[in-house]
């Protein structure tokens, strides 16, 4: 067998209070065990050919969006598992490669189907999460789901099959790929930025299904804010005036070292 290709999977949804752990646990069955069991019979037959395994992950395996975290969770299972397995079969010559989907117009994005599933998770809530979160949160998640699919899902599915084939074919094939506009343009790079930066890309894109809170959420990291407001014009003005360093240069290296240090703390 000179090739695998592990692309099953489904998209459980829900927040972590909403989603039924049956939901975890069908999702992990097929997304990640499945993947596993299938692999693991076929692996005589690859290593006989010293063939290529492909798993498709998702952009989700690398960016944990609220709403989905079953979804999350199987995905971040599925890249842990596929690089443990690559490390394990260098040695017989067999190359493990990932795909990393971003927004795809397939069938398992159904926004009727999501919707129907939140519906039933909030309305089965006990009367204090569902006073909580409120009916604007159920709602304002589907509107979230359905604004996602129209301006990021990309209708041409041939880039996912581009890239299995360039992963069992090409002479240099890469590990991972990330495929489609929103995963390699906007994800995958939020995706490197430091911690408390991610967090609040997220929260502005999804910005409809949030609970009534009367906390105020207030400043969370003084720490960074203080860096960014007081640290980076002092070390700029420093270097300018003392150092004699360029206004430019004063400001570029200030602000290289703030978010290095953004990086480190978060």
């Amino acid at each position: 067998m000179n090739g695998l290709i592990n692309n099953a999977g489904i998209a459980p949804t829900g927040y972590i209070e909403w989603a039924p752990l049956s939901d975890l646990q069908k999702a992990m069955d097929i997304n990640v065990y499945g993947q596993i069991r299938v692999t693991k019979a076929c692996l005589p037959l690859i290593r006989q050919a010293r063939g290529r395994i492909v798993n498709v992950s998702s952009i989700c395996g690398r960016l944990a969006f609220g709403g989905c975290a079953w979804y999350n969770a199987t995905k971040f299972a599925v890249e842990g598992w596929t690089d443990s397995l690559r490390r394990e079969m260098a040695p017989f010559g067999i190359r493990v490669h990932l795909i990393e989907p971003g927004f795809f117009k397939t069938n398992m994005v159904n926004v009727e189907q999501y919707a129907k599933q939140l519906r039933i998770q909030f309305d089965a809530l006990a009367d204090e999460p569902k006073k909580a979160y409120g009916e604007q949160t159920l709602t304002g998640y589907v509107q979230n789901i359905e604004d996602q699919c129209a301006m990021m899902s990309d209708p041409n599915t041939g880039k996912v099959v581009d890239a299995m084939m360039t992963c069992l074919t090409a002479r240099c094939a890469k590990v991972r790929y990330p495929v489609g506009g929103s995963a390699r343009f906007l994800f995958m790079p939020i995706s490197h930025l430091p911690v408390w930066f991610v967090d609040g890309i997220l929260a502005a894109i999804n910005p409809k299904y949030k609970p009534d809170g009367k906390v105020s959420t207030g400043i969370q990291r003084p720490d960074l804010v203080t860096l960014w407001l007081f640290a980076v014009p002092a070390c700029a003005y420093g270097l300018y005036s003392q150092l004699k360093y360029s206004k430019t240069s004063s400001a570029a290296i200030s602000g290289l070292t703030a978010f290095c240090l953004s990086w480190t703390w978060s």
